[in-house]
């Protein structure tokens, strides 16, 4: 798991704050002095390990400390949250995702996010230090400990090779679907790493062992649906689509595809569709202008195929740990194949009011009609007011654009589709 920067701790992009990447290094293993030689050496065994499975050299030292999870915890979330920037970001997610009834109303997205980090942090890497922590209550690594260790050193040598942070870096704030498809990359590959690790590594000793280095278990139970399948998208989903490389064609064809990063979840959750399939840019105008006076952009992103498909599915029943080479699959997830871009705005206006707009594309007429439907019946216990329309806000001549508007109540709606509405047909 990547810890991450600069809004990556976000529903959208699944990482939260404590993830793990590594630094890699080709020298001697960089190491606090209080360290027990043991703990130090099987350190290094499992990081040279690593690197030989994955096939990729280090180049720099690794440096590394022992902590407790706890301590380690409270300092990356004190760091996280005195960023301003992180926490709006943060703050943006949780305003859709209750607007779009996909978490209560009243949700802390921040202090949930924390309690279930306080259930998973066995270890993680931070970026801006480049440095790895090692959660270890009793000196000597166990089983989980170093399946886990494997994972982080996976990203260790994704780092050295194509700088982690450049590449989330140059990825578009309003992009949150591009940047859950590059955490499925990122944490793909290491949990790639981590099976075949574990397999030539301790095969005798797997047995009992449950989900180490992924996410899940008992930390998902009570979560809602959404973050559930965001949190294991990066893991499982991103799996899977490295895995119709990897086989054919081995780590070369995984490091073609870093060069070449999959650009949204439907590229992901569909490897057929990589790298040919392209969202359609949807690009709005400016909503709040329209709106009038006293009204703010609040929250803007795309939502893409994965997040679709989560609110289509509506609450239904799913396994979050069912899993087969297939790829995951959210109830109703027909509904939101043939994605083909989208762009939501949220903005709040005086008095309280607000109003939601979220534009789609979609690759035929039957994928749209099939969409609108599902949006339709998802939205049937929404509070305040919404309604689903075959209409194009852009103006760019979508073919088969969906849009989808709730607000506070069924006045602010009528004012949002009178405002947009007449803005667009008036451009």
């Amino acid at each position: 798991m990547t810890a991450a920067r600069n809004g990556r701790w976000a529903a959208f992009a699944v990482p939260m704050v404590l993830a793990g990447t590594l630094t890699g290094g080709g020298g001697a293993i960089a190491q606090e002095p209080s360290v027990s030689p043991e703990l130090a050496a099987q350190v290094a065994e499992v990081i040279g390990q690593a690197e030989v499975v994955r096939q990729l050299e280090r180049t720099a030292e690794v440096p590394w400390r022992l902590a407790e999870a706890g301590a380690a915890l409270a300092e990356q979330l004190d760091k996280a949250l005195a960023d301003p920037e992180l926490v709006d970001r943060v703050r943006q997610d949780e305003r859709i995702l209750i607007r779009l009834g996909l978490l209560p109303a009243g949700t802390d997205l921040i202090q949930l996010q924390i309690d279930t980090l306080q259930a998973q942090v066995a270890g993680f890497y931070d970026p801006d230090t480049r440095s790895l922590t090692v959660i270890d209550p009793d000196g000597e690594l166990d089983l989980a400990s170093r399946i886990t260790l494997a994972h982080e050193a996976g990203h260790a040598l994704q780092d050295q090779r194509w700088n982690l942070q450049a590449m989330q870096d140059a990825v578009p704030r309003v992009e949150g679907d591009r940047a859950s498809a590059l955490q499925a990359l990122v944490e793909g590959d290491a949990t790639l790493l981590m099976t075949l690790w574990a397999a030539k590594h301790a095969a005798g000793d797997l047995l009992g062992l449950d989900g180490a280095g992924l996410p899940g278990g008992e930390s998902l139970d009570g979560l809602p649906q959404v973050l559930q399948r965001q949190l294991l998208f990066p893991y499982l989903d991103g799996l899977t689509f490295l895995m119709r490389a990897w086989g054919p064609g081995g780590w070369d064809a995984v490091d073609a595809i870093w060069d070449a990063p999959p650009v949204s979840s439907e590229q992901v959750m569909h490897p057929e569709l990589y790298p040919d399939e392209l969202p359609v840019e949807v690009a709005l105008p400016d909503l709040a202008a329209a709106m009038g006076e006293g009204w703010k952009l609040s929250g803007e992103t795309t939502m893409g195929e994965l997040t679709t498909g989560i609110w289509v599915a509506d609450g239904a029943e799913w396994d979050p740990m069912a899993f087969s080479l297939g790829g995951q699959s959210m109830p109703n997830g027909q509904a939101a194949a043939g994605w083909g871009g989208d762009r939501l705005v949220t903005l709040d206006g005086p008095d309280g009011q607000w109003v939601l707009a979220w534009q789609t594309d979609w690759d035929t007429p039957d994928d749209a009609a099939e969409y609108l439907a599902a949006a339709d019946s998802a939205m049937q216990d929404l509070p305040g007011a919404w309604t689903v329309l075959e209409t194009d806000l852009t103006g760019d001549g979508l073919a088969s654009p969906v849009l989808v508007m709730i607000a506070d109540d069924q006045a602010t709606l009528d004012a949002a589709i009178d405002a947009v509405l007449g803005t667009t047909i008036g451009a």
